[in-house]
């Protein structure tokens, strides 16, 4: 903190030139601005229900697409094609301006543009400003003058330059969008407002209406295609069912399988009987002996055959659902067989066998009936089940086919249904798009009638900051990398020395009310350090030091003197001189016996016992050597050193070498230090 107020107190010595830079800089921005024009602002508002608007489509809220639908529409506002289209409008209206109207333009801005745009231009304007407008558009990428105007930026009212100035923003987290323009006219300023609004709503209605059309169409497109498949699959189905007698393919083949096992199991049952028949027939002519050796054998077996193959027939053509006329044709046929072959065995049997000849030939006619008729269904029953059988393996691979059939009409309907839910969707989207597209005037562009405060105070408090902070920053830069001793603390940190005193900057102090009491008391601070060494004789002997030439020896050595004798003390200051230089109280000349003097041989002995306190001043210690027994005959040293200056190696070094030749270790004055450093040590000084 104590450095950060060293800086500002550094930089505070300047206050006259910094205040002198600031006052400067004001008045120059004052004059530079004195012929700026007004500026007029107008502001809008409108509503796009992008985030709080009703929508038809249902889901969850995306706030990225929020931001990207706002980011969408400020970019339409400030696209080039539409402020390219906002300053072809506002072109077409002032070109169908035939007298200044300031809810337009103003009489000298009318002028100054009917002087700029040529004749050929002139004569594009139409009936209406729609039409100058088209006629303007048609020309715009080929006219010269067109071009320039839109693309130069300093063009003002017109360009692209000029018209990106709008602000376009989002209030807060609402659905307004806020739009500002400033020029210096104010009909200008709500005419570009009106124009800028209305080609934004149509351009962002186009595109998004635009976007939601191409979907629909393509999904009607993708739902017709779908339908068209799938309406081909069921025909295909259709006719391979009506080709193959397929109703329902499963049923059928159920069916099949459970008649070919009903069959079977009736077949079973009929050998059975037919096998019990056969036996008991077998059995009756075992017992008839000869006399049915005697029967006519071939007529009866051929009526049976035929009896046989009548009742077969009988039984499919009731099986197969034949016509009663058949049918009863078929059984007067088998009844007329029954009595031809009762008659033939009636006939063939003789008495004497223990029955009676009708009971026996009965008995033989009805078994041999039975028997040909059990055969008959079971042959029929053996077709039956050849044919069910036959089904059944005619639906085997039909079964496949119609697998795959079906598996194209679910797919086909899946795609239809799918067509559809996205044709819906777009519909509906398209309707949602219609109904937010159309973005709501809120507030309407005002027509200014005050202009708006001028940007000139802030072009001169800016000139103010300017003057004050660039000479404050080189300032304070200078300080900060200033790498001066500057400070009696920072003196002893690089030299090792204690402080015994400061001496504050001659032409300084001069202007200062009292000068002569401030001297004397940084004097008397140095001369406290005089009484507290211990010297070897009772005279005061003091070496006055310094590292580099013009660091103020001689000034010091006489301001210390004179104070010595003000106090009542003798004094004698013993300085060198060389052959071009003045001469002083007592001087002594610098040669080569100068190294191997003592204070008797460069001093003249009275002169010297005179005094009781005796200050020799040496040269510079980095350019001159110094003589050994001399200085080794005083008790202390004050090593004179510039505030202003840098402590380098070469002024250690010099230093040192002292340090260890003579024994002393020097007391440090500092030369030329800055009033404010002054005040640390005497207080407040004026």
């Amino acid at each position: 903190m104590t450095d950060v107020i060293k800086l500002l107190k550094s930089v505070f010595k300047y206050w006259r030139v910094i205040l002198g830079s600031t006052v400067f800089m004001a008045v120059l921005m004052v004059l530079l601005t004195m012929n700026m024009p007004k500026i007029f602002e107008s502001s809008a508002s409108i509503y796009t229900g992008i985030t709080t608007g009703e929508s038809l489509v249902q889901g969850r809220t995306d706030y990225s697409a929020q931001y990207s639908s706002y980011d969408n529409l400020t970019n339409i506002i400030t696209s080039r094609e539409t402020l390219k289209e906002v300053g072809l409008r506002l072109l077409a209206i002032h070109l169908g301006v035939k007298q200044a109207d300031p809810q337009i333009i103003s009489a000298e801005h009318l002028e100054a543009k009917q002087k700029m745009i040529p004749t050929d231009i002139k004569k594009l304007a139409g009936a209406t400003d729609s039409i100058t407008y088209l006629n303007l558009d048609a020309v715009a990428d080929t006219h010269p003058f067109l071009i320039g105007l839109i693309n130069y930026p300093d063009v003002p009212y017109y360009s692209n330059g000029a018209l990106s100035s709008v602000a376009v923003s989002r209030v807060g987290s609402s659905d307004m969008i806020s739009l500002v323009y400033t020029c210096d006219d104010p009909g200008v300023c709500q005419k570009t407002l009106e124009i800028l609004i209305d080609v934004c709503i149509r351009n962002y209605r186009r595109i998004k209406e635009g976007q939601t059309d191409k979907k629909v169409s393509f999904f009607e497109e993708q739902l017709q295609l779908a339908q068209a498949k799938l309406k081909h699959a069921e025909t295909k189905e259709e006719q391979f069912k009506k080709t193959y007698g397929v109703v329902n393919l499963g049923i059928q083949q159920d069916l099949a399988i459970s008649d070919r096992q009903d069959i079977t199991n009736q077949m079973l049952k009929e050998q059975e009987n037919m096998n019990v028949l056969a036996a008991s027939v077998r059995q009756i002519e075992g017992q008839l002996g000869a006399q049915a050796q005697s029967l006519k054998r071939s007529d009866i077996m051929l009526k049976r055959d035929e009896l046989g193959r009548l009742t077969n027939r009988l039984t499919i053509a009731e099986l197969n659902g034949a016509s009663a006329a058949q049918i009863a044709s078929l059984q007067t046929r088998i009844n007329q067989v029954k009595v031809d072959l009762n008659n033939d065995i009636t006939s063939s049997i003789t008495p004497g066998t223990g029955k009676t000849t009708d009971v026996a030939a009965t008995e033989y006619f009805n078994k041999s009936v039975a028997y040909e008729e059990s055969k008959a269904r079971l042959k029929a029953l053996e077709n039956r089940r050849n044919a069910a059988t036959g089904q059944f393996t005619k639906y085997l691979p039909l079964a496949d086919t119609l697998k795959r059939i079906q598996r194209d009409i679910d797919i086909s309907e899946k795609e239809y249904l799918a067509a559809l839910d996205n044709l819906n969707q777009s519909k509906r989207q398209q309707q949602d798009q219609r109904s937010f597209s159309t973005i709501q005037v809120i507030d309407k562009p005002n027509y200014p009638l005050i202009a708006k405060s001028s940007k000139r105070k802030i072009l001169v408090m800016l000139g103010m900051m300017i003057g004050f902070v660039v000479p404050s920053s080189i300032f304070l830069g200078m300080a900060y990398f200033n790498s001066n001793i500057q400070t009696p603390q920072r003196a002893e940190e690089i030299t090792g020395l204690k402080t015994a005193g400061i001496v504050p900057n001659t032409r300084k102090l001069q202007a200062l009310k009292n000068p002569e009491m401030v001297s004397d008391g940084l004097s008397d601070t140095i001369l406290k350090n005089l009484y507290l060494a211990d010297y070897k004789s009772g005279q005061m002997r003091i070496l006055i030091i310094s590292t580099r030439a013009g660091e103020g020896k001689t000034m010091i050595s006489n301001m210390l003197c004179e104070r010595l004798r003000d106090k009542g003390r003798k004094c004698l200051v013993v300085m060198p001189y060389v052959e071009s230089g003045s001469w002083s109280v007592v001087s002594y000349k610098v040669d080569k016996s100068f190294y191997q003097a003592r204070a008797e041989d460069i001093v003249p002995v009275e002169r010297m016992s005179e005094a009781d306190i005796l200050i020799i001043e040496l040269p510079p210690l980095i350019m001159n050597d110094y003589p050994v027994e001399l200085i080794r005959q005083f008790d202390m040293a004050f090593l004179i050193c510039k505030a202003n200056r840098e402590w380098v190696k070469a002024d250690q070094m010099a230093l040192d070498s002292f340090v260890r030749i003579s024994g002393i270790t020097p007391q440090l004055i500092l030369n030329d230090v800055e009033l404010d450093i002054v005040e640390e040590i005497l207080g407040k000084i004026v």
